[in-house]
């Protein structure tokens, strides 16, 4: 009898293309920061009008320099000396002390192989997260039914590929900035279902105190008080044991604080000036825009951010919509306290979860309440600080193009949101690669870390 071709399904299929695009990128990127990157003794911001910075240049001056200055026996928070020391590289921003503890061991690389591992933690955290995310979408859109393997491959596949192709992450990574680590690990941190995954990436993020101050509000939000205690007092033992060997001992600890505080406020100053064509949040906008704001306007936005986030992602949580909650704090955050454009990237995975997600709440009423709020969202995300677009309107436009469609979509979203029906989620459509779960997981949510 004459043989039938075998043909692959379409679930095999599209997972081969996503593992071939996801991969492409991947090593496109890692083979950008690697050959492009800046030597460890290069000045930054690059002097000369008009010139890029090498990649990695977050990465070295806050990171790498400030590790070595600190087995070295100097204290990165005194500016006035790291600045003398280092005055070819940035300003040492304020991260929580154990910042520095998390990337210890790469002060104790040469130059060259602590850009190689660098490297090497962007594109895991960029290829765990978006594998994360695109598998918990294919989960929620196909619950309660169990999507075969092909399916969750290309999920994955897919995943890492669309957090390359934002511009938010590739330019992140390519400076080799920690809130690659910091920014992405926020949604896998508030929807993780284990206790400890939640604690320990919530603590990571609090290493950036922008991100991790929210993560933590949005938790309580969840009511979930001891994840959210467990998360602060990891960060901030460890913070505590860095500041105390810093300040050489419990007697000049208080000392010390005056340091840190010095550290804060140098730095505040630096980034009201030299840094506010790259900030999205709306005290950077105004400053930009030419307002003069007066010194409590600040902390009056964030006080107004914290409330806001966390009365919309607790009343979002009790309707039984965890991630678009999440999205909805993460993107009043962004606008609410000091945010360089690339810490978008925190808002990729939540976006896609909060689609499927409201979809199968309302399905079509969903699309018309919801959808223009979360695609003002994600152009934000993939668009920023794209060199074409610039190219095109003249330098810096891109930044208002995503200052304005996060303030839309915030509200948007919020406003769509606000009035969707109580309910169920509907039942997934049918999948021929698909078996039905076991009846003590028939919750119409995936079960997920």
């Amino acid at each position: 009898m004459p043989t039938v071709p075998h043909r692959p399904s379409p679930a095999a299929f599209a997972a081969a293309l996503g593992v071939a695009v996801a991969l492409a990128l991947s090593v496109f990127y890692a083979v950008k920061m690697w050959t492009e990157r800046i030597t460890a003794t290069t000045p930054a911001p690059c002097p000369t009008p008009g010139c890029l910075d090498g990649t990695l240049v977050d990465f070295r001056d806050t990171v790498w320099l400030p590790t070595r200055w600190l087995l070295g026996g100097g204290d990165p928070y005194n500016t006035a000396v790291y600045a003398a020391q280092f005055d070819y590289a940035q300003d040492y921003p304020t991260y929580a002390p154990a910042h520095l503890a998390l990337w210890l061991p790469f002060g104790r690389m040469p130059w060259d192989i602590a850009a190689a591992a660098d490297v090497l933690v962007n594109v895991s955290v960029v290829a765990a997260v978006g594998a994360w995310a695109g598998i918990r979408v294919i989960r929620l859109w196909t619950a309660p039914a169990i999507p075969g393997r092909s399916a969750l491959l290309a999920a994955a596949s897919s995943g890492v590929a669309l957090i390359w192709l934002a511009r938010t992450a590739a330019d992140g990574a390519s400076h080799g900035q920690p809130s690659v680590v910091y920014a992405l690990l926020a949604a896998p941190a508030l929807l993780s279902r284990s206790p400890c995954a939640a604690a320990t990436l919530s603590a990571i993020t609090c290493l950036k105190p922008q991100i991790g101050l929210f993560v933590v509000v949005l938790l309580l939000a969840q009511r979930r008080w001891r994840v959210a205690v467990a998360a602060v007092l990891l960060a901030g033992g460890v913070s505590v044991a860095v500041a105390l060997f810093l300040a050489r001992g419990p007697a000049g600890f208080g000392a010390w604080l005056g340091t840190l505080l010095d550290n804060a406020s140098s730095a505040e100053a630096i980034r009201t000036v030299d840094y506010l064509d790259e900030r999205v949040d709306l005290a950077g906008a105004l400053l930009h825009a030419g307002a003069l704001l007066p010194g409590w306007a600040s902390l009056a936005l964030l006080a107004v951010g914290l409330a806001a986030a966390y009365t919309l992602a607790r009343r979002l949580h009790r309707r039984d919509l965890p991630a678009t909650a999440v999205l909805t704090g993460l993107s009043i955050g962004l606008l609410a306290f000091y945010h360089i454009s690339y810490d978008a990237m925190w808002m990729l995975a939540p976006i896609a979860l909060a689609a499927v997600e409201l979809w199968r709440r309302a399905g079509r009423q969903a699309a018309v309440v919801a959808g223009p709020g979360l695609a003002a969202l994600a152009v934000a995300c993939w668009a920023s600080r794209w060199h074409p677009l610039e190219s095109v309107f003249g330098d810096g436009s891109t930044i208002w193009v995503m200052r304005v469609l996060v303030v839309v979509g915030a509200l948007l979203l919020a406003a769509g949101t606000w009035a969707l029906p109580r309910g169920r989620p509907r039942a997934g459509p049918a999948d021929a690669t698909s078996h039905e779960q076991p009846p003590s997981a028939r919750n119409g949510v995936p079960r997920l870390v």
